[in-house]
């Protein structure tokens, strides 16, 4: 989509496998008028007489192959042990010093004689060290003992792990790579000054690297061009649910950096002295439509006051947000200490802002848009309360915080849309006020709490949807939506879960309902799992749940809650809260087989527990309370629906 009239225009095509799989365009509409009937699909060739088409070519020496079979064995998970064979060309360094041996740095075998390294591996203090001072290791696999097929007998390791010591296997990581500027915004002074030729570590994970593209051949496809005015889009909306008199108006197709703002109309008189008190929910500038009656000023936390010199029949103002992509809303509009904007209509412009998309990529495949659908099939079985598989919970998301200068993980949550993540209220809130959204952050298709996963993405948090009528003393109305700043991308590990609705225990018959609790809670040993965790769950009547605590439970169930839990020992605990209570709802309602097709349903979301008397834990022998997600459809469906979701 073309946001403003320009000349021309220009991208890049690149294959995204092997360098001789070319992707040749085939076709190019501009305003529905195709501009390449003849499209020229041959235009490598045209380097034939160069010698380049050798590039495009597979090497001779079937360079980077691995020779291990690997169908038999269980797929790698980023950051885990690999296994034998899986990095035949990796090396490790180490050098001799005073009798002893230490490992120092990694290294790649690009020819038979020839290991490629970092400088700094081989010198000190810039000077080369004596060859005899160090040893390569080929073919090394583990710390302290000898490997399979090891070409030395010296004993080497890999870097440092979690616990700041060495692993004892070799280990992996997938990792993507970002762009200098992304690196340079984490840490100024050292990227800007490291970021030449090298390529360096740049993530909180510590495992990210910047890069960049150079030497790109450019080739022209098509010559022809059609341009046509198709014009845009522009409409007022009631800015306030329970005031007529305030507006806004917006025109949609804008550049990234206009499409986050909109013009405010205030329809009152306003007496001279006036004093309006505009709050917004992000960073954002005001600018009045006119300056010849009233003067502005800004103050902490996004707030501006307007003061009228001059009576003036109405108001008119643009609000633009500072961030592109973010639109900051209005939540509280007061004149002369009246509030006229106690119920703001947020997320209106979210349809409309894109932000910069200048790069998309092809799909080989046709994603399904059935949710709560597993797309990776195990063959073991998964036994109750241990450990699950990668791909078996795909809608299960992992919230973090960052609190001072740590990411710490406090919650889960269950990815519903390409949007929007649904978990507890009180893991997006302090004191009952909805944290920042950036302090927030979700990884979906998580699995290992600590390290990398197969195909795990992070998305930052655009706006935090807490209940109106969340209580933080009582935990009522305990739901909350994370709307994610770019929308997830639907793969083998990433999927939406389905929604729990009205009738659906009809297809139960009166037969017990029994969910999974899924997270990386507190295990038997208090401690965080490391791996994402599952247990069944029934769920028992509010008069069962009741009787097990009178004092407690009687407090707590309100129609809105419902318990669940086996009372034995395996319950959901800290750091499993925001997670579904999701059950399985097969398509043949009288197919009761293991293998039954179906979808997942999220019928609750962990909300509390009892804890135990001597450390603030659960006690896992103790019902969990869930929040009913049936009861609160409607205001999901809202705000799906507000954004384009449904």
């Amino acid at each position: 989509m073309i946001l403003k009239e320009v000349k021309w225009l220009s991208f890049k095509v690149i294959g995204k496998w092997a360098p001789h799989h070319a992707p040749y365009i085939i076709s190019l509409k501009i305003n529905d008028v195709e501009n390449c009937y003849e499209p020229h699909r041959t235009y490598f060739s045209l380097f034939e007489f160069l010698g380049v088409t050798k590039f495009f070519e597979a090497p001779d020496q079937l360079c980077g192959r691995r020779k291990i079979d690997r169908k038999y064995t269980e797929l790698i998970v980023n950051g885990s042990p690999t296994k034998y064979g899986d990095w035949p060309w990796h090396a490790a360094i180490y050098r001799y010093r005073k009798a002893s041996l230490k490992y120092i740095c990694g290294g790649t075998l690009i020819t038979k004689v020839l290991v490629l390294t970092a400088a700094r591996c081989a010198t000190i203090r810039g000077e080369t060290v004596i060859p005899e001072s160090l040893g390569v290791v080929l073919g090394k696999y583990t710390l302290y003992s000898i490997d399979i097929a090891v070409q030395s007998k010296e004993v080497v390791g890999w870097g440092f792990d979690g616990n700041d010591e060495l692993t004892s296997e070799l280990h992996e990581s997938l990792i993507p790579g970002v762009d200098d500027s992304t690196c340079i915004k984490k840490e100024p002074i050292f990227y800007s000054i490291m970021l030449d030729s090298t390529i360096l570590s740049s993530m909180l994970d510590g495992k990210k690297f910047c890069a960049g593209y150079s030497n790109v051949l450019k080739f022209t496809v098509c010559a022809k061009a059609v341009w046509t005015n198709v014009g845009s889009a522009y409409f007022s909306v009631r800015l306030c649910k329970d005031s007529n008199e305030i507006s806004a108006s917006y025109e949609s197709d804008q550049p990234p950096e206009l499409e986050n703002a909109y013009d405010v109309h205030v329809s009152i008189l306003f007496p001279k002295y006036t004093t309006v008190y505009i709050k917004l929910d992000s960073e954002g500038s005001i600018k009045l439509a006119e300056k010849t009656y009233a003067r502005i000023y800004p103050y902490d936390n996004n707030e501006f006051s307007i003061r009228f010199f001059a009576e003036h029949d109405g108001l008119g103002f643009k609000v633009h947000g500072k961030k592109i992509g973010v639109v900051p809303y209005i939540t509280s509009l007061t004149i002369n200490s009246q509030e006229y904007c106690s119920k703001p209509a947020l997320g209106f412009l979210d349809g409309y802002v894109s932000g910069y998309k200048d790069y998309a990529e092809s799909e080989n495949r046709k994603l399904e848009g059935n949710c709560g659908r597993r797309k990776v099939s195990h063959t073991e079985l998964i036994v109750n309360g241990s450990p699950t598989k990668p791909g078996d919970w795909p809608w299960h998301t992992a919230i973090y915080r960052l609190d001072r200068s740590q990411i710490k993980y406090i919650c889960g949550g269950t990815l519903i849309s390409k949007y929007f993540v649904l978990t507890a209220a009180h893991c997006t809130s302090i004191r009952g006020v909805a944290l920042l959204p950036e302090v927030l952050s979700v990884v979906l298709g998580k699995y290992n709490l600590i390290g990398g996963d197969l195909a795990s993405e992070e998305r930052e948090i655009h706006q935090i949807i807490v209940h109106e009528q969340y209580d933080k003393r009582s935990l009522d109305n305990d739901i909350a939506l994370l709307k994610l700043k770019t929308e997830a991308v639907f793969t083998d590990y990433i999927q939406p879960a389905c929604l729990w609705y009205s009738k659906a225990s009809e297809k139960f018959s009166g037969r017990e309902i029994i969910g999974k609790v899924v997270g990386w809670g507190f295990d038997n040993t208090d401690n965080l799992a490391l791996k994402l965790r599952q247990a069944s769950v029934p769920l028992v009547s509010d008069v069962v749940c009741i009787k097990s605590n009178a004092v407690f439970y009687s407090r707590v169930l309100n129609g809105n809650k419902f318990c669940g839990g086996n009372h034995n020992g395996t319950s959901a605990c800290n750091g499993d809260s925001g997670g579904a209570f999701q059950v399985f709802i097969p398509d043949d309602a009288q197919d009761q087989s293991v293998n039954a097709s179906g979808a997942w349903h999220v019928r609750g979301i962990v909300s509390q527990t009892i804890s135990r008397f001597d450390v603030p834990i659960c006690d896992p022998h103790q019902y969990v309370v869930f929040t009913d997600v049936e009861k609160y459809r409607s205001w999901i469906d809202k705000h799906l629906e507000i954004n384009n979701e449904m």
